[in-house]
């Protein structure tokens, strides 16, 4: 479930890499960043414009870039979350050391967030690919494991999952359907895909489950 409390409190309920976390949101403040919760997570902003996201993983603490891919990365900090992944990119940090060790190297990835942000700048769509909707973007970018999974999915799938949350006529309807499906993304599976284990036609669902005593 996601959080749904306040910045401050996201903060004072993580259990896993609590120093880390509070370090990297010294470090982004400090940049003139706004902040705010979005989709459980801290965000960042530039305006309108959400920057990054501050969050973790088991093995890291992680900060997120939204455009990631447009940024300059000579360091080499940038992880690609999928090979699928068009935008995002994110950085790991593991022990306060690591947080100092980046921190120049972070700020002038900020920065750069900043710039690519303030002048409008847009990652470009391969020929085809349906745009995400608002809800489902916020959701993959918020969640480096989700992200990763989505961006690990058939184009056929994502393709699927992109018209069934979009089909939602209300933000609300649109954020519930990302919820429902969130559990099937990270198993690598499809809208329509078997996840029970009893179809007789994998990978699709013949809906033999409904006949299970």
């Amino acid at each position: 479930m996601r959080f749904q409390g306040t910045v401050d409190g996201w903060f004072e309920t993580r259990e896993a890499w609590r120093a880390e976390l509070h370090a990297l949101r010294d470090v982004l403040r400090g940049r003139g960043l706004g902040e705010t919760l979005k989709w459980g997570q801290p965000c960042y902003t530039e305006g309108d414009e959400n920057v990054l996201i501050l969050g973790a993983l088991k093995d890291c603490a992680t900060v997120s870039f939204v455009k990631g891919a447009l940024l300059a990365d000579p360091g080499g900090h940038l992880v690609q979350p999928g090979e699928n992944s068009r935008s995002t990119r994110y950085v790991r940090f593991r022990s306060l050391a690591e947080v100092e060790a980046k921190r120049a190297a972070l700020e002038a990835l900020v920065d750069a967030a900043v710039a690519v942000a303030r002048a409008g700048l847009k990652v470009a769509r391969l020929e085809g690919e349906p745009e995400l909707p608002a809800e489902l973007r916020g959701a993959l970018e918020a969640d480096a494991a989700l992200g990763a999974a989505f961006a690990g999915l058939t184009p056929g799938r994502r393709r699927a999952y992109v018209l069934l949350v979009g089909g939602a006529k209300t933000p609300a309807g649109r954020a519930s359907r990302v919820a429902g499906f969130t559990e099937r993304i990270l198993a690598g599976k499809g809208p329509n895909d078997c996840v029970c284990g009893h179809t007789k036609r994998p990978p699709g669902c013949d809906g033999s489950h409904k006949h299970l005593a």
